[in-house]
């Protein structure tokens, strides 16, 4: 499905844009964008399978509860990328 392929590439763009810029911006550890891009990428895919799969604690039905968890999990992940000082 050549529409969902551009729709992805145009996701993984606007993560991995925000990577650079936060590296840029010196709010990220040092080591290689595309392996940065990459793990915050499988984080929010795998989250999102996930979720629409049913095989989470929370509806995906109810938006509210999906947002929170991704905001959870989107915490974990920043503390894991954030500059050690």
């Amino acid at each position: 499905h050549p529409s969902l392929e551009a729709a992805a590439g145009a996701a993984f763009g606007v993560l991995s844009e925000a990577i650079h810029e936060c590296r840029a911006a010196g709010a990220l550890r040092d080591g290689d964008i595309e392996v940065l891009s990459a793990t915050a990428w499988s984080l929010v895919h795998g989250l999102a399978v996930l979720s629409l799969a049913g095989r989470l604690n929370v509806p995906c039905e109810d938006p509210m509860d999906v947002a929170a968890l991704a905001t959870a999990v989107t915490d974990v992940l920043w503390e894991g990328l954030a500059r050690e000082d």
